[in-house]
C-alpha cells in the first residue's frame, strides 16, 4: 500500500494564531512557567535548521499544566498538521477534550481559560481544530486523516505497518506526552519516521519506565519547572510522608484522617469531599472485590470501591470509576495500575500503599503524582497530600530520594548531578 501523502492546506493553528497568542500573552492568563515553556519552544523551534530537528523536552510537574502547553504550542508555532502521541486511550480522551474540537469547546484549554470571551457558539468552532483519534491500527487507513488539523494517536495501537502508510513529511509538529515513554521501541520509530518535524517532549519526569533517560539520544532537557518550585509557587500540592507498623494500622490511619478532613470541611462550609486512593498488589487468587468488601463492613461510612477486577464487565467497570468521582461514597478506591497514568480527579488527597515493597521509585512517583493535583476549593482547607507508608522494604529509601528528586533541574542534570545519583529512579512497565 502506497504511503497517505500529505494534501496542502492552512491548518485553524496559522489561521487564527495571532488572536490566541495574544489573548495569552497577557498578564495572568497563563502561570508563569508555562509562559516559559512556550518561550523556550518557541526560540529553539526557530533556531532549529529544517534538516537537523532535535526534540525539545518540556519537564513540568503532573498537576501544572502540561496539557495546556500542548495545547497552545501548535498557535505559538502555526503549525500546519499536528501528532499528538500518547501512551493510553484514557489520555488520549483527556487530550482530545484539552485541543477541543470543532464541535465541542466545553472542556478545551482555550474555553476554560476564558479565550472566548463573549463570543458565540459558531464564532469559537473557527478557533478549535478538527481532530482525528487514531485508537486501533485499522483507523489509520482512513481515507481523510490528513485532512484534519490534529490526529491523535493511542501507540499503543500503532505499530510499524501503519506508520509507513503515512507519509514522513505530513506533520510538522510531533507532540509526544508522557515521553518517560521513550526510547522504548514504538515511540522511538515514530519520533524517527517523522524525522523532519518539530518536536516536543513532555513528561514529569525525563527517565524512562526502566531507567533509560529519554534525552540519551540528543540533547538534554530545554526546560524544566521543579517539583519544589511548583510547590512554593502553589501549583501543586506538597506532600506529606507517614510511615505505619502494620497493615492494620495504616487502614485505621488512613480512614481516620479522611474522615477528619471531611468534618473539616463540612464545619467550614464545603460540600465538596476529599478521596483516597489504597495501591495494592494482590495475589491471583485474590481479588480487588474481596479487599474493598473487607474495607466496607469496617469503614461503611466512607465506602470503597475499584475497577479492575477481571470479575467485572467493562460497562461495571466505568460505573465503579464514575460513583468514584461523584462527591458521595465510596470515598476510597481499591487500585493496582490501572488508574495510575494519567488519571486526573484533583479531590484525591491521600494514597496508602497496602503492600509490602515497591520495585521501582518511578511507580512510587506516579502513585504519588495522582493525590497532588490542587483543587481550589479543598485546597483552602487541605494543603498536603497525605501518603501512608509501610516501614518495610524500599520505602525509606524512595522518601529520602524523592526529597532530592523534587529540587532536581533535568536542564542541568549532565554536568550537575552524576549518574549515580539518579539513574536508579527505574519506573517498571505498568
Amino acid at each position: 500500500m502506497n504511503p497517505i501523502e500529505i494534501d496542502k492546506r492552512t491548518s485553524v493553528f496559522s489561521r487564527v494564531s495571532m488572536n490566541v497568542t495574544k489573548y495569552f500573552d497577557k498578564d495572568e492568563v497563563l502561570w508563569t512557567h508555562q509562559k516559559g515553556a512556550i518561550e523556550v519552544i518557541v526560540k529553539k523551534t526557530l533556531q532549529q535548521s529544517e534538516e537537523e530537528k532535535k526534540p525539545l523536552v518540556i519537564v513540568l510537574p503532573t498537576g501544572s499544566g502540561k496539557s495546556t502547553v500542548a495545547v497552545l504550542a501548535p498557535y505559538y508555532l502555526k503549525s500546519h498538521r499536528v501528532l499528538v502521541v500518547v501512551p493510553s486511550i484514557m489520555i488520549l480522551q483527556q487530550m482530545k477534550k484539552s485541543f477541543g474540537t470543532d464541535s465541542d469547546s466545553t472542556e478545551s484549554v482555550l474555553s476554560k481559560r476564558g479565550a472566548f470571551g463573549e463570543m458565540n457558539e459558531n464564532s469559537r468552532q473557527e478557533y478549535l481544530p478538527n481532530s482525528y483519534c487514531l485508537e486501533t491500527r485499522k483507523d489509520v487507513k482512513h481515507p481523510n486523516i490528513l485532512k484534519y488539523d490534529i490526529t491523535i494517536v493511542n501507540i499503543q495501537k500503532f505499530d510499524k505497518e501503519s506508520i509507513a502508510q503515512i507519509d514522513e513529511s505530513c506533520f510538522d509538529l510531533v507532540i509526544v506526552d508522557e515521553a518517560h515513554h521513550l526510547p522504548s521501541a514504538t515511540w522511538q520509530m515514530v519520533s524517527d519516521h517523522f524525522h523532519s518535524a518539530t518536536k516536543i517532549y513532555l513528561t514529569a519526569t525525563p527517565e524512562r519506565q526502566d531507567g533509560k533517560k529519554i534525552y540519551d539520544n540528543f540533547e538534554e532537557p530545554s526546560y524544566c519547572y521543579t517539583f519544589q518550585q511548583a510547590i512554593e509557587d502553589q501549583v501543586i500540592r506538597d506532600v506529606k510522608f507517614e510511615f505505619v507498623e502494620t497493615t492494620k494500622c495504616l487502614e485505621k490511619k488512613l480512614s481516620t484522617k479522611l474522615l477528619q478532613e471531611h468534618d473539616l470541611l463540612v464545619k467550614n462550609g464545603i460540600e465538596l469531599k476529599s478521596k483516597a486512593l489504597i495501591f495494592t498488589k494482590l495475589s491471583i487468587k485474590n481479588d480487588l472485590s474481596e479487599a474493598s468488601d473487607t474495607f466496607n463492613k469496617e469503614w461503611e461510612k466512607l465506602g470503597a470501591t475499584h475497577s479492575e477486577s477481571k470479575k467485572l464487565n467493562h460497562r461495571t467497570q466505568k460505573s465503579n470509576l464514575r460513583s468514584f468521582e461523584n462527591n458521595s461514597k465510596p470515598f476510597v478506591m481499591f487500585l493496582k495500575a490501572q488508574l495510575l497514568e494519567g488519571y486526573d480527579h484533583s479531590p484525591i488527597t491521600i494514597v496508602w500503599f497496602k503492600k509490602e515493597n515497591i520495585t521501582s521509585f518511578g511507580k512510587f512517583l506516579q502513585i504519588i503524582g495522582r493525590s497532588i493535583r490542587k483543587n481550589s476549593i479543598l485546597d483552602k482547607l487541605i494543603t498536603n497530600a497525605t501518603i501512608f507508608l509501610p516501614e518495610s522494604g524500599n520505602f525509606p529509601h524512595y522518601v529520602k530520594k524523592f526529597e532530592e528528586f523534587k529540587s532536581y533541574d533535568f536542564t542541568s542534570i549532565k554536568s550537575d548531578i552524576s549518574d549515580n545519583q539518579i539513574c536508579d529512579i527505574e519506573i517498571e512497565k505498568m
